[in-house]
């Protein structure tokens, strides 16, 4: 399995929050996906233009007290936002995401199984005298005509 380190990407996304039940983990990818058409239909609607791979970020490493794992939908946007922007209240939020040393890896296959290349990541990064400087994120990658995804890029930040 191929992994290192790099800079992520900078720039802003729209995001939403949203919580999946560790019973229902193999239909992540179908509520992502709904999430993520009306993330993008609330984009249209304010005249945002999304570009680049989205990403799922965690938002705690284990499951909530009801089993639910914590998740942040980001879509990135080609726009900068102006503070007025970014006071603004949306069916959204507005992030900007900072370039930061990650330690990286590809999972292909289904996303419900992303969990074992995760640890795989969080293992290499212990054993090359990193730490984990906050929670991992997906990228998720597309097939060329934009179709069904193809596997995605699990990324952590590391010092």
């Amino acid at each position: 399995m191929q992994m290192g380190t790099k800079t992520s990407d900078a720039g802003y996304a729209i995001a939403v929050d949203m919580a999946i039940a560790l019973d229902d983990m193999a239909q992540a990818e179908d509520a992502f996906g709904t999430a993520l058409d009306d993330l993008a239909s609330m984009a249209e609607a304010e005249g945002l233009t999304l570009v680049g791979p989205w990403r799922v970020a965690l938002r705690s490493m284990g499951p909530t007290e009801d089993r639910e794992m914590l998740f942040q939908l980001q879509m990135p946007i080609m726009e900068q936002p102006t503070e007025e922007d970014l006071a603004a209240e949306y069916g959204f939020e507005i992030l900007q995401l900072a370039a930061q040393q990650v330690a990286y890896t590809y999972h292909k296959g289904p996303l419900d199984q992303v969990q074992m290349s995760l640890m795989g990541l969080i293992g290499w990064v212990q054993q090359n005298g990193m730490q984990l400087e906050g929670l991992p994120w997906m990228v998720i990658h597309h097939g060329p005509d934009g179709g069904e995804p193809e596997g995605c890029e699990l990324q952590a930040p590391v010092q």
